[in-house]
C-alpha cells in the first residue's frame, strides 16, 4: 500500500497517466538522443514527468527485483542443476542435453495451418496484404511512408510465412535457413498454435510466422531507404 501511495501520490491511475503521457517529450528522437549522449547525468538532470516518475520508484523496484531474484531465481537455478545431475546420473546419455548455450537447430516446413475457426490458412501473405487490410485507423493504420511507396513496391511478393519448426519463446530473431543454407527469413512470432508445443508437438497446429528477410529487403528500401543495411544483409547491387 505504500507503494501505491507514493506512485500515486494524489492521483487516480486514470489522472497520473495522462499526466505522464501527455507531459512526456520522450518521443522527440532529439530529445532521447541528447539522453543518450549526456549520459546518467543528462538523465538526473532531466525534468521529463516521465523519467523522473521512474527514478522516484527506481530504488523499490530493484530492491523487489533483488528480493525476487535471491528468493525465487536463485534456489530455482540451484534446484534445476541437481535435477540435471540426478538425470544424467539415470539417463546417461541416453537424452539429449540442455541446449542453452550451444547451437539449436530446428527442422521444418512451410505449411499452412488450420485457424481457431477450422479455416485453413495459407502459409505465406504478401506485401499487398498491409493495404488491403489498411483501414486508415488504428491497429490497421498504415504509415505515411508506406503509403507513399506503394505505387513502387511489388505487391505480390511474399512477406511473412509459416512453418512447423519447432520453436519456443526466446527464439526470435533466430535466423530461418533453406537446405543450401541461405538465410531466407527471420523468426519473428507465432499465433496461438505454438503454445501446444509446450507439452505436445502436433505438425498441424504449431505454425510459426517468420519475415522472408531476401525478396523483401530490396522492396522495403523504397519505404525506409536503408541502402547501407540492405546491401549488408544482400551484398551491394552490381
Amino acid at each position: 500500500m505504500r507503494f501505491v501511495r507514493k506512485m500515486l501520490g494524489k492521483d487516480s491511475p486514470e489522472q497520473l497517466a495522462h499526466k505522464l503521457v501527455s507531459g512526456t517529450h520522450l518521443e522527440d528522437p532529439k530529445v532521447r538522443e541528447e539522453l543518450y549522449k549526456g549520459g546518467q547525468s543528462a538523465i538526473d538532470a532531466s525534468t521529463d514527468p516521465m523519467i523522473r516518475f521512474a527514478a522516484s520508484l527506481n530504488d523499490e523496484l530493484l530492491a523487489v527485483r533483488k528480493n525476487y531474484e535471491a528468493r525465487v531465481d536463485a534456489p530455482t537455478r540451484e534446484a534445476a542443476e541437481k535435477i540435471a545431475k540426478a538425470r544424467f546420473a539415470v539417463y546417461g546419455t541416453s537424452v539429449d542435453p540442455d541446449a542453452t548455450f550451444t547451437l539449436r537447430l530446428s527442422y521444418g516446413t512451410v505449411k499452412g495451418f488450420d485457424n481457431a475457426e477450422g479455416k485453413w490458412v495459407e502459409p505465406y501473405t504478401n506485401i499487398g496484404g498491409l493495404f488491403e487490410r489498411a483501414t486508415g485507423a488504428d491497429p490497421y493504420k498504415l504509415p505515411e511512408s508506406w503509403l507513399r511507396a506503394k505505387s513502387s513496391l511489388n505487391l505480390s511478393l511474399p512477406m511473412n510465412l509459416s512453418t512447423t519448426n519447432d520453436t519456443t519463446g526466446g527464439n526470435s530473431g533466430s535466423p530461418l535457413i533453406d537446405k543450401d543454407a541461405n538465410v531466407v527469413g527471420l523468426l519473428f512470432d507465432g499465433n496461438i498454435s505454438p503454445w501446444a508445443a509446450t507439452t505436445a508437438t502436433t505438425q498441424r497446429r504449431t505454425a510459426r510466422c517468420a519475415w522472408t528477410v531476401a525478396p523483401c529487403s530490396r522492396e522495403c528500401e523504397g519505404v525506409y531507404h536503408l541502402d547501407r543495411i540492405v546491401d549488408e544483409i544482400e551484398g551491394p547491387r552490381k
